[in-house]
């Protein structure tokens, strides 16, 4: 019964991950324990530092967040993180099984550095602002999803299955 513990669970579950998606994963919630640590006991917002800055001047000056803010998450919404990771180990385990960690890790960096690009030029007709979360990185990973395994039912809260191309 000892091997049947919460932790040997989700030890092994987490093992069982194809590699690329377990380092995203493990990687997110690494960066979302330093950003508590660095707040609560260093005082230091990693967001102010790492989180992507639309205005065009800092995105050239400062090339690093471009990527680094994809592994940011917003503090003060645990759920927002949560569901991002969640919505990745769904989806992003087949796609990684279908097309191997180089093309994951491929479409998941390319979707969060197009979307980085997307919120750069939006801030030319706006504001500039401050960009943090996998969102978009998420999103390329659905879409390809979409486009492996169209016919997927998918169940959202409180609506009957979705096939996963109407998604």
């Amino acid at each position: 019964m000892a091997y049947n513990s919460l932790g040997n669970n989700l030890k092994r579950g987490f093992l069982a991950m194809p590699d690329a998606l377990r380092t995203i994963i493990a990687l997110n919630a690494a960066v979302m324990l330093a950003q508590y640590f660095s707040f609560f006991i260093l005082g230091i917002d990693l967001s102010r530092y790492l989180g992507l800055d639309t205005n065009f001047v800092v995105t050239i000056t400062q090339p690093w967040r471009i990527l680094t803010y994809m592994f940011l998450h917003s503090m003060g919404n645990i759920f927002h993180f949560i569901f991002n990771m969640l919505w990745l180990w769904w989806m992003g385990r087949p796609v990684e099984e279908r097309l191997g960690p180089r093309s994951f890790l491929t479409i998941y960096l390319g979707a969060g550095l197009f979307g980085a690009l997307i919120d750069v030029i939006v801030s030319f007709a706006s504001t500039p602002t401050l960009v943090i979360g996998a969102s978009g990185a998420v999103f390329g990973v659905m879409v390809a999803f979409a486009m492996l395994f169209p016919r997927t039912p998918i169940m959202l809260f409180l609506l009957p299955p979705i096939e996963a191309r109407y998604v």
